[in-house]
């Protein structure tokens, strides 16, 4: 079971935490659930057209024209806009390395 509102709060909350990592895998999660969506339809389509059921695929139709308008889409694409707009402007630093590694106990063996 999906549940996107869960994931959606999590990609804003990671958002807040400057999480950026979290964040967009989040966001991301929520896309895919909505290409998956996509996905399932073509099934029915071909159901659709073997019952003659017009009813049910002209309303599968509308679905798919407004889909990717639903909230939690827009929602979690704002987020992953925002956090790339801002790894864009501010880049990650790498971390710089406190020690050197300990190579006194590294065996060489002939």
């Amino acid at each position: 079971m999906q549940c996107m509102w869960f994931q959606t709060e999590a990609a804003a909350a990671y958002q807040r935490t400057q999480q950026w990592g979290e964040a967009l895998k989040k966001a991301h999660e929520v896309d895919r659930h909505f290409s998956e969506i996509m996905e399932d339809q073509f099934d029915f389509h071909s159901y659709c057209m073997r019952k003659m059921t017009l009813r049910s695929y002209v309303g599968l139709l509308r679905l798919e024209d407004v889909l990717r308008s639903h909230p939690f889409y827009f929602r979690c694409a704002r987020v992953a806009i925002q956090v790339y707009l801002r790894l864009y402007a501010q880049p990650l630093q790498d971390a710089p390395q406190t020690t050197e590694p300990d190579t006194g106990k590294i065996l060489v063996s002939d």
